[in-house]
């Protein structure tokens, strides 16, 4: 079978070599259209530096690798992005980079959101089908485009491909066989799982500290020494 993602990320290559470098990354376009995505940015990636330290954040972080590969460190797994894959950075999930081999053509699109939005993406990675080259040329596009009526569309579309990649996700990371990570990543990474398990009743201090098998004193002074929050 012919692989398509080359010629998708040449002929994709132009337009989104016109995105700017953004001068703040917490700040895109605004949708304005409740329950859609909103504060939406994009970006794009050619590299990396040769190290990535663990960051994290309060906006949702959309990869699309449409050239080159590499590993993205989601709380205590790796997941291999290859051209045609996808990954959705949830809020506050500790994340880097690893193994990162180029030419790269990532697409970055990060925005803002309810956080029981795109659960079913959560630790899992999706497959962009062929196809989608319209809707990515299309989100490019509105992003670049100043009227105020563009950002509503924007959110629309962001949302629309963001259903197709749930439809498509890919069973999540065999939880048998973790990556190794530091400290930091493990504790993120165990919370997070407890958390997004339970949004519809999230557990208060004592009861995640409980699960942990810590007390909540000692969970508070990790996540301080740990995260510095």
């Amino acid at each position: 079978m012919i692989d398509p993602w080359p010629d998708i990320a040449a002929r994709l290559d132009p337009l989104l070599g016109t995105l700017p470098s953004p001068v703040d990354y917490l700040r895109g376009r605004t949708g304005g259209r409740p329950g859609s995505p909103d504060n939406i940015l994009l970006f794009l990636r050619r590299m990396f530096g040769e190290a990535s330290h663990a960051t994290h954040h309060h906006r949702h972080v959309l990869i699309l690798a449409l050239a080159g590969e590499g590993g993205v460190c989601v709380d205590r797994h790796v997941h291999l992005l290859r051209p045609g894959m996808a990954v959705l950075i949830h809020p506050h999930q500790l994340h880097h980079y690893v193994d990162v081999r180029g030419p790269l053509l990532w697409l970055f699109v990060t925005f803002e959101q309810d956080a029981l939005a795109w659960r079913g993406l959560f630790n899992r990675m999706s497959a962009l089908r062929s196809d989608h080259e319209a809707l990515l040329t299309r989100l490019v596009e509105l992003f670049s485009d100043p009227r105020p009526e563009a950002g509503e569309r924007l959110a629309l579309v962001a949302g629309l491909l963001l259903a197709e990649l749930a439809e498509r996700a890919l069973p999540p990371p065999d939880d048998s066989a973790p990556a190794p990570v530091d400290a930091r990543l493990d504790l993120l990474g165990r919370i997070n799982r407890i958390v997004y398990d339970r949004l519809d009743r999230p557990p208060g201090i004592a009861a995640l500290a409980a699960q942990l098998g810590i007390s909540a004193s000692h969970l508070r002074w990790l996540v301080r020494r740990s995260l510095g929050i």
